[in-house]
């Protein structure tokens, strides 16, 4: 089993601790503990979609308040977690009607993009989005849901 990421509470106390230094040292540890956990899991193309998606998002959240980098941090050690318990077998789930009503425009548009990338990556899921388009849009399969 891959080494599991860092925990929010050690990263926020990292952060109290000695300001940016700890908590880069964190962020980096985590940021490769996905990448690992993605060869360790996920098939080729969604392996590449999935690293692709780390990398932008963690890009994307180099400059953010703390509280905001805590729940970012949380969410990705949620993730790890879930494609550690799905090993060998299916990856991914739907959203709960409540976290899917959170989220902003901007998230949903992200959700609705990854979604289109992880069916083109893979055609089963293509065939399984087809399927559920009359329930509303599936979520991917080995990309992030949240």
């Amino acid at each position: 089993m891959p080494v599991p990421p860092p925990t929010a509470a050690a990263a926020a106390a990292a952060a109290a601790a000695g300001g940016l230094g700890p908590r880069r040292r964190d962020v980096l540890g985590l940021y490769r503990s996905l990448l690992r956990i993605h060869a360790a899991v996920l098939p080729a193309a969604q392996r590449a979609l999935g690293d692709r998606y780390v990398r932008e998002e963690f890009k994307a959240h180099k400059e953010v308040e703390p509280a905001q980098a805590d729940a970012f941090m949380q969410t990705w050690q949620e993730y790890w977690v879930h494609l550690a318990r799905a090993r060998g077998g299916p990856v991914g789930r739907d959203l709960d009607g409540g976290t899917s009503e959170a989220l902003s425009e901007e998230q949903t548009a992200k959700l609705d993009e990854l979604a289109a990338a992880a069916r083109a990556a893979s055609p089963r899921l293509g065939d399984a989005a087809a399927d559920a388009d009359d329930d509303g849009p599936a979520a991917p399969r080995g990309g992030k849901t949240e």
